[in-house]
């Protein structure tokens, strides 16, 4: 995995995870959801410009 998403896996993964599972209330679900959503920021990553933050 790119050092820049673990960083941001481990400032930001228990709380997606926890957003998650309040919306889906089943653990796997939200842990699948959380795996696609940094692989979606990790594939998304050369594109952003910086102009906002990773949060929003």
């Amino acid at each position: 995995m790119n050092k820049e998403i673990e960083d941001y896996y481990e400032k930001y993964g228990q709380k997606v995870y926890a957003y998650l599972i309040s919306i889906t209330r089943e653990p796997d679900t939200a842990q699948d959801l959380t795996q696609e959503t940094f692989l979606q920021a990790m594939r998304s990553l050369k594109t952003f410009k910086n102009k906002c933050s990773v949060c929003t």
